[in-house]
């Protein structure tokens, strides 16, 4: 059973409470990988917190949704590498379907 975040109210603004659970040693780093790529200028990180801000967002909000495109990043190349090492020591890859696989 899932619960919808409970809404915060604060003046005229109502927004979701954010869950402060989950590996606090990989949230600090994915923090500090998202925070060294906002502040070095020339790169796609860089311009997407620029766009985002430009978009009307506070800074941490800009922050927060960098950090969740860096977290997406991550996830892929975990699995992308994932399939490949199974390939690679002749496994199946994981969604292969029974049939398919000889």
């Amino acid at each position: 059973m899932t619960l919808p975040p409970h809404p915060i109210f604060s003046a005229d603004q109502s927004r979701p409470r954010l869950s402060r659970f989950g590996n606090r040693t990989l949230n600090s780093a994915i923090h500090v990988v998202a925070l060294s790529q906002a502040t070095v200028s020339g790169n796609e990180d860089h311009a997407y917190t620029g766009r985002k801000l430009d978009e009307g967002k506070t800074a941490r909000e800009a922050q927060r949704r960098l950090e969740r495109q860096v977290t997406k990043t991550l996830w892929r190349t975990m699995r992308r590498d994932e399939t490949r090492r199974r390939l690679e020591s002749g496994g199946v890859p994981e969604g292969v379907p029974f049939s398919a696989r000889g």
